[in-house]
């Protein structure tokens, strides 16, 4: 009990450098980048490349304990997709000082503005598949699984406070911890964005976080058998994997991605020279990391801090050079729907499992161990995006639009109590009233 989880047991559970300071001193192409609204930050098409390896790696996890048998090494590069949880952390942060940087330049509230962005962004979807999980275990789990849970625990993950317990925190929606840990982090954002102003002090912040983490887990792991009970060693375990403190470290390295390539996204720094050679060589780097971390006996929290050191220079770049083999079409496209793939892909991978050895997908049970990991891996990766392509479509964009008609509301509201107190209209009120 309270013993330390090393990056392989979790298959049972579930200083950077600067632009300036290139590796190596002919231009490259600028990062990609989507025309933006008006007054709306850009939108580059890397990130949406990055979410699309993140929510691979996820499915691929949740994929690998349902072929056994597989090769040791193919087993445990899949298991290790549990990291894509991570690199989702990473981007979140990253693209949300991305957003604050030009939207404190802009908006007249913008973390009143940021604050109902995220509402609406997450929210509809992820009530959406609690509602479905749900009705889906009431439906056809003895008992009614998820649907059995207390009133407690729906409000709790209705208000996304789940996240703070360690009974409650996965309990209702497949995955859901992650939301939770990500709607409790965007209450500190606009804290960080004022405090962490540079690659200095983020590169600091994510030190002192790893501090942090590193005391929230002994005083969870003290205090944690009281509360709970002396049996209670795997569910803290588990809890310490998912509890936002022990991410906080993760998020800030998407700070440290920020400040690292904020000048050559701005266009207002020198390119470095044979950055496409430089982009090569991050890459391998970063792979190198990954697979050397899936394959050694470190501490989880070592291993996601090191995943995130490799996230970090996997941004980098694909920001000094979009390469077409990881950005391109398809991979935009798998990454702006990735956030309805993290949700739906349960539902996916639940729907292939009872279609198995029935039907047209008998054949599939017949295959190797590996071969069937690949094409189920196929299957699920091509029913989730056409699902989330629906979801995308009717449920995400839908609350996003919500979200900007709620923030025009509250600036014309804003607007109209500013006009009822300007000096001229209570000057002109007062001669109405003397006529």
């Amino acid at each position: 009990m309270g013993a330390e989880l090393t990056v392989s047991d979790q298959a049972a559970v579930l200083e950077p450098w600067t632009p300036e300071t290139s590796l190596a001193s002919t231009e490259a192409p600028p990062a990609q980048e989507a025309r933006p609204r008006a007054s709306e930050p850009r939108r580059y098409d890397f990130i949406d490349a990055l979410r699309c390896f993140a929510i691979l790696g996820v499915i691929f996890h949740h994929l690998a304990p349902r072929v056994p048998g597989m090769p040791r090494p193919l087993y445990v590069l899949a298991m290790q997709g549990f990291e894509g949880v991570q690199l989702f952390f990473v981007m979140s942060a990253f693209t949300l000082f991305l957003s604050l940087d030009s939207r404190t330049r802009s908006d007249r509230r913008p973390y009143l503005d940021f604050f109902i962005r995220r509402f609406f962004r997450i929210a509809p979807l992820f009530y959406a598949g609690l509602a479905f999980y749900t009705l889906l275990d009431y439906l056809t789990v003895p008992g009614g699984g998820r649907a059995s849970e207390s009133l407690g625990c729906f409000l709790s993950t209705l208000t996304f406070t789940n996240g703070w317990s360690p009974r409650w925190i996965n309990r209702l929606v497949p995955g859901g911890w992650s939301i939770a840990v990500e709607m409790n982090f965007y209450l500190l954002v606009p804290f960080l964005f004022k405090v962490l102003k540079d690659l200095r002090l983020a590169a600091m912040g994510s030190f002192l976080a790893l501090l942090g983490a590193a005391a929230f887990r002994v005083v969870v792991l003290r205090v944690g058998p009281h509360a709970l009970g002396p049996d209670s060693g795997p569910l803290l375990s588990t809890f310490l994997y998912y509890a936002l403190p022990l991410q906080l470290p993760i998020f800030c390295m998407g700070f440290v991605l920020f400040y690292v390539v904020k000048g050559i996204l701005a266009g207002d720094s020198r390119r470095p020279r044979h950055a496409v050679i430089d982009s090569w060589f991050l890459l391998a780097l970063s792979i190198y990391i990954m697979v050397a971390v899936s394959f050694s006996d470190v501490s989880l929290l070592l291993g996601h801090v090191l995943y995130g050191v490799a996230f970090v220079l996997l941004g980098w770049s694909l920001a000094l050079y979009p390469n077409p083999m990881l950005v391109n079409g398809v991979t935009r496209f798998l990454g702006k729907v990735s956030f309805s793939a993290y949700i739906t892909h349960f539902g996916i991978l639940q729907l292939l499992e009872y279609a198995m050895g029935r039907g047209p997908f008998r054949w599939i049970e017949a295959l190797s161990p590996a071969p069937r990991f690949v094409v189920l891996a196929v299957l699920t990766v091509l029913g989730t995006a056409a699902v989330s392509a629906v979801t995308y479509r009717w449920i995400e964009s839908t609350g996003i639009d919500l979200g900007r008609q709620v923030i025009r509301r509250v600036e014309a509201s804003r607007a109209r109590r500013a006009r009822g107190r300007s000096p001229a209209l209570q000057a002109s009120k007062i001669v109405e009233q003397l006529a």
